[in-house]
């Protein structure tokens, strides 16, 4: 099969987390023809108590509040940035296809955290663009959907199944409208099936739901999409 594997996401712990990439994913699907493609921004974002290594260009209110204390927001280097990506982004079994950055304003990341607009901002905005840099989607089989600085227990085996393949199905608490938890950082399934589930980042006005506790959460949110959209 012809694979796309989107790396979406701040580049916080990419390196530390590339093994894991190669073990997990990429070795697994070796069989197949697999390119690579990373969306990442000119800003970054982490907790101090992760030990940042840049400078910090300001401090993040909104995310101190939500965090309680945590969140310093830094401007990058991007032609230093796309250096190192492209220096640990190598393996004989992929290819690296293209590096997007989106340009971010440090402002446009200091919003209120417990808000919809923060998630369609943030964490399903780089898939959206990252899908819409491909210049064609429909020559793969398969698109997938990842983040540069996960740690994934199991191998991943890619499959074609009329339906979007997604981390989850366990018990959750009140903040999620099923009752049952949807992770927002790993799926992949068929070209058709991942534009759709990139375009979340379109929907300007969060879906009605019950929950009162944090609803315009991601997970939540992304449920009750793919609900409406009549993905499986």
């Amino acid at each position: 099969m012809k694979v796309a594997i989107m790396v979406c996401g701040h580049m916080r712990t990419y390196k530390q987390c590339y093994t894991n990439f190669i073990d997990k994913v990429i070795s697994p699907n070796s069989q197949h023809d697999i390119d690579v493609y990373i969306t990442t921004s000119d800003i970054n974002s982490g907790r101090v108590n992760l030990s940042p290594t840049i400078t910090p260009s300001e401090e993040i209110v909104y995310d101190k509040k939500y965090y309680k204390g945590h969140g310093l927001i830094y401007k990058v280097d991007k032609q230093q940035l796309s250096q190192e990506i492209e220096k640990t982004y190598t393996d004989e079994n992929y290819t690296l296809k293209k590096i997007i950055f989106q340009d971010e304003k440090l402002e446009e990341n200091n919003i209120d955290p417990m808000s919809w607009e923060w998630f369609r901002r943030g964490i399903f905005s780089k898939p959206w663009a990252c899908f819409n840099s491909i210049k064609d989607p429909n020559e793969y089989d398969i698109i997938v959907r990842t983040r540069p600085d996960l740690i994934l227990r199991k191998e991943i085996y890619f499959t074609i199944k009329d339906c979007l393949s997604v981390f989850g199905g366990w018990p959750a608490d009140d903040k999620y409208e099923t009752r049952k938890y949807l992770a927002d950082f790993f799926a992949f399934g068929s070209p058709k099936i991942m534009k759709n589930y990139c375009d979340i980042h379109l929907m300007k006005t969060p879906l009605p739901t019950s929950v009162k506790r944090h609803p315009f959460n991601s997970e939540n949110q992304l449920s009750l999409y793919l609900k409406k959209n009549k993905i499986n």
